[in-house]
């Protein structure tokens, strides 16, 4: 029986539980400089914390107190941290809201890097007031490149920036890989050019010729975003089966059904099986 939570070991044989998966950090590194420095960053409540006996236990960073923000929840403000790196002389935490904090080597007090300059050329959010996806709302990743500590990198929600300055600038880098997931595909098997396509957050789309061209047959017609899987009757080609979310979120947990070949779909009550309102 797996047991989650933060465990050491000193042999990689015998594991011995530290912290209840609660408590534990989410992002954890070593020090480039000092190898018995750790830094983690915590969610619960969200905080960066030090740690010099293998993390047994864990230590505020000697910045005044109101340094590092509170985080209220919201994924686009600061006070919630999910990225951290470090290499010799330098360590760089990542924010929520691309807000980047430095730490040089034998120091425990962080620096707050002033707001840098994003570089997103014609990629269709750039230029939004109104947009969601905001530069750093969903930092997931930072990395410095070894030996080019002025080198940075963090992965966003559906990006990846570069920064060749230390966070001074920071360039879009998503060539060949913009927002495009695809969940799953299926073919007609009485029209071979139609094709179904699931795909990540956007929902249904459909292509009638071959996949050259592909056409947004989402949402406005009954069906939900996230689409998971998709099966086409054999025998009644028309009639098309697909797997999603009941409401817009992650979940695979309702069944939609078209018999128009899916010009239009709707919802069957799924009778007999348990609740999957969650699942």
């Amino acid at each position: 029986h797996f047991t989650r939570g933060f465990f050491v070991t000193e042999d990689g044989k015998t594991w011995t539980k530290l912290m209840e998966a609660e408590d534990m950090p989410v992002e954890l590194v070593q020090d480039g400089s000092d190898p018995a420095l750790l830094h983690g960053v915590f969610s619960k409540p969200p905080a960066v914390r030090w740690s010099k006996n293998g993390g047994k236990t864990w230590n505020a960073y000697e910045n005044p107190e109101g340094f590092f923000p509170k985080s209220d929840g919201n994924a686009r403000k600061d006070g919630t941290y999910r990225g951290i790196a470090s290499v010799k002389g330098l360590t760089v935490m990542g924010g929520f809201g691309a807000n980047f904090y430095t730490l040089a080597a034998g120091s425990l007090v962080w620096q707050k890097l002033p707001a840098p300059k994003f570089n997103e050329g014609d990629w269709y959010p750039a230029g939004d007031a109104k947009r969601s996806n905001i530069p750093g709302c969903a930092l997931g990743f930072v990395g410095i490149e070894p030996g080019h500590p002025d080198h940075w990198l963090f992965t966003d929600w559906y990006a990846c920036y570069l920064s060749p300055d230390a966070g001074k600038t920071w360039n879009l880098s998503i060539d060949g890989v913009e927002m495009t997931v695809f969940h799953t595909l299926a073919q007609d098997p009485s029209r071979p050019d139609r094709m179904h396509a699931g795909m990540a957050d956007i929902g249904y789309f459909r292509s009638d010729d071959g996949g050259r061209t592909l056409k947004n047959w989402g949402t406005k017609r009954g069906i939900s975003n996230n689409v998971r899987s998709i099966s086409v009757c054999r025998s009644a080609p028309d009639t098309v089966y697909a797997t999603a979310p009941q409401t817009y979120k992650w979940m695979a947990n309702q069944l939609f059904r078209s018999t128009d070949g899916a010009d239009s779909w709707k919802r069957p009550r799924m009778k007999g099986l348990p609740s999957l309102a969650e699942k």
